[in-house]
């Protein structure tokens, strides 16, 4: 998923749900802040205090620098970072590679959700740790099918994604135009790196380019090697065609993340203003079927009203460089400690809280040593 769910659907969900203005923001931040922290700095502050960055994301060019880094080949970074907070095991299948594919609402999923929300009332980090927790919990309603590792099951015949029903002739060249830039980009770092198949095609959804973030959209495509999905198949000869309808996925995860704020709501706030789902569902399904690019879309959340009041007001916008710039903070303050209720401070807290419980505590209890 992109901006226009990670930050502004997640912010209106969270003020549907009767999450107050301030800390609906927090929480949508962070959503969208997983994708944006990027890099694996620190901050020392001379009185030897530390602010430890955690990189909760990589552009693609990263991965590929990063692939040879891996200690003892165990991909390393595929595992510290895409399989915790991008795409989630759903524990399922026949082996340990089955088991690391991402499903959509897994029971991890939900066990995740829980843990965080029982968190998110206790911590200092807690919002940030929610806003964490709805950003990997909605990319299962994109990513899955997928891994977070280097995995053949990942791979996809070529030429077999395909945009369907695109009502604009125009939309469908931009998108198909999205996927050729995609795929030369990522061919030439396969002559840069010697680890590019392993960085693309074969990690995660890069094999299908960014089709599965784009909520309007209905395509298919066909595995290299068919496993068992929650996808619908459509057996034609000796083809598994795979069909996504990315409009119906997106929606039932925007209905089940307002009902789980909307508990965190109820039992946090005194008489929380809360906006039925039912009275915006049909909004939200008009936002999401929207055929434009990501900064169309966004003008579409933004225009979300409830009794003719914004659930967005004006001055909510996201800007990924007021969290980045928080860290220089840390080392201009009197004394570190002043820092450790700021935001990018919580926000890394969380990370290092989430993927230490992925890694250590939930995928084990399902069976799964990934980390």
């Amino acid at each position: 998923m992109q901006l226009d769910m990670h930050f502004y659907g997640t912010y209106a969900l969270a003020r549907a749900a009767g999450i107050p203005q301030e800390d609906a923001y927090t929480i949508a931040y962070a959503a969208q802040y997983v994708d944006d922290s990027t890099k694996q700095d620190s901050k020392q502050h001379e009185d030897g205090g530390l602010l430890y960055g955690i990189a909760t994301s990589h552009d693609g060019g990263q991965c590929v620098l990063n692939y040879h880094k891996d200690v003892h080949g165990s991909r390393e970074e595929q595992r510290r970072v895409w399989v915790p907070f991008h795409f989630l095991p759903g524990a399922e299948g026949k082996d340990f590679e089955e088991q690391l594919l991402c499903k959509k609402n897994s029971k991890p999923a939900q066990e995740m959700m829980q843990n965080h929300l029982r968190l998110a009332a206790e911590k200092p980090y807690g919002l940030e740790l929610l806003g964490i927790a709805a950003h990997v919990y909605m990319d299962t309603f994109s990513h899955f099918g997928f891994s977070g590792v280097s995995s053949s099951l990942n791979k996809i015949i070529d030429g077999s994604i395909k945009p369907l029903e695109l009502k604009d002739p125009k939309m469908a060249d931009y998108v198909l135009s999205k996927l050729g830039r995609f795929i030369k980009r990522y061919k030439l770092g396969s002559v840069i790196s010697f680890f590019a198949e392993e960085s693309t095609g074969s990690l995660g959804h890069g094999a299908v380019a960014t089709f599965p973030d784009r909520p309007y959209l209905k395509w298919c495509f066909e595995y290299e090697y068919p496993h068992e999905s929650t996808t619908s198949s459509i057996p034609i000869e000796a083809e598994q065609i795979e069909v996504r309808d990315n409009k119906v996925h997106f929606f039932e995860g925007c209905e089940l993340l307002y009902h789980y704020f909307r508990g965190f709501a109820g039992a946090r706030y005194p008489e929380p203003d809360v906006i039925p789902f039912e009275d915006i569902a049909d909004d939200i399904k008009e936002i999401i079927t929207t055929e434009d690019d990501c900064h169309g879309r966004i003008d579409k959340w933004r225009a979300l009203s409830w009794k003719n009041t914004p659930v967005i007001s004006q001055k909510i916008r996201y800007n990924k460089s007021d969290w980045e710039n928080q860290k220089f903070d840390f080392d201009d303050s009197e004394e570190s400690k002043h820092n450790i209720s700021s935001n990018v401070y919580r926000f890394h807290q969380a990370a290092a809280y989430h993927r230490y419980y992925v890694l250590k505590d939930l995928l084990p209890a399902h069976g799964i040593a990934a980390y």
